[in-house]
């Protein structure tokens, strides 16, 4: 068998391998400039695993978060690893089912860390996977393992109780993830075939597919941070703001909120419209109605940025500080009034995204009533 052959895990190439660890990098580095690889709301924004949001319909995130890692540590620990399994993997099935093995074993990973309600994120579930793989593989097919060969299995044996252990006895670790990994690849390496240096059909098959759901995730995270309107048409009020964000449908009038508001943001737009009159009026309406709020202390006189008139707010609350505008801009058909606001120490990264938001409110037309016949 090939996967007996020491002097290829040191030779060729290995371009599943390669382009696992080049894109895992490159995900890290953006991490990184977005704000920290160990920052909660970085990662769920760049497509970490958490229950509630993939149960809300971002399935993307159970292939995602096998991409992200958490702290420089935990990326050079599953680096390395990846470059050993994939390495040995690639040797042992090929390239193709290798990276069909990546990420249906990370997927199977991701899932049963459904079970818990958690932020998680990792490539451990896939490692776990390949090395389940490459296990009961070589237990499956033993009669026919060179003594490299055995000897290739013994290690892995010792290294799979060894993370096994380490799984549990170290707190904070994904071990459902871990687990759930570790199954699925030791019921695909004991189906499969010993290859015989070159792949079938099937195997090609399943790595296209592998490869495309990699490509799809990618899309459909970038999907969720881009601007799609959201309309009321009871209230004939609309805002385009990121698909990830979600409108309040409890508010009486058109309120759209950043997903990730538990996790550091309580970003917010809301959007209303009285009858006609004077900005001014309408924006001390909205700030002050029968009074200030206690805790608020308004900016600066209001000023016009563009087409809107403008105030700036602080509002201390009991749970933290908000911060945030309300801006109007009135016609003859009313006036649009538009607050906005973010977690005191977040608002300057989240002022350009309110900002466009808050700009882009608009009164939708009437509805059309029946036509005539």
């Amino acid at each position: 068998m090939r996967a007996t052959d020491p002097q290829r895990l040191g030779l060729g190439r290995f371009p599943v391998t390669s382009g696992l660890l080049a894109l895992i990098a490159a995900l890290f580095l953006l991490e990184e400039l977005r704000g920290g690889s160990t920052e909660s709301l970085v990662l769920l924004q760049l497509g970490a695993n958490y229950p509630p949001l993939v149960f809300d319909g971002q399935w993307f995130r159970l292939v995602t978060a096998t991409l992200l890692h958490i702290g420089f540590v935990h990326l050079l620990m599953n680096g390395w690893a990846l470059f050993q399994l994939g390495r040995l993997s690639e040797v042992t099935f090929g390239k193709f089912t290798t990276l069909s093995l990546f990420v249906f074993t990370g997927v199977a990973g991701s899932a049963l860390t459904l079970l818990s309600t958690k932020i998680s994120a990792g490539a451990s579930g896939a490692l776990f996977g390949l090395e389940g793989a490459l296990v009961a593989f070589f237990l499956r097919h033993r009669e026919r393992l060179t003594p490299i060969g055995k000897q290739l299995l013994k290690q892995l044996l010792v290294w799979s109780a060894f993370m096994l252990v380490y799984t549990f006895a170290v707190p904070g670790i994904d071990w459902l993830g871990h687990i759930g990994g570790f199954a699925a690849g030791l019921a695909v390496g004991w189906v499969l075939r010993p290859w015989q240096g070159r792949e079938g059909a099937f195997a090609r098959l399943t790595a296209v597919v592998a490869g495309l759901v990699i490509v799809a995730s990618l899309a459909a995270l970038l999907a969720s941070q881009r601007f799609t309107a959201i309309e009321s048409p009871e209230r004939g009020l609309a805002v385009d703001a990121p698909g990830s964000w979600r409108s309040d449908e409890g508010e009486e009038g058109l309120v759209v909120r950043d997903s990730l508001a538990q996790f550091g943001s309580a970003a917010f737009v809301s959007v209303g419209s009285e009858p006609a009159g004077a900005p001014a009026a309408a924006l001390e309406l909205a700030l002050v109605g029968d009074g200030l709020p206690e805790g608020m202390e308004l900016g600066p006189e209001p000023r016009q940025v563009g087409d809107w008139l403008r105030q700036t707010f602080v509002w201390k609350l009991p749970g933290g500080e908000l911060a945030g505008f309300a801006q109007t801009r009135c016609d003859a058909g009313g006036c649009l009034v538009v607050l906005a606001g973010a977690q005191g120490d977040r608002y300057g990264e989240y002022f350009p995204l309110l900002d466009r938001i808050a700009a882009s409110a608009r009164r939708l037309p009437p509805a059309a009533g029946p036509a005539p016949r």
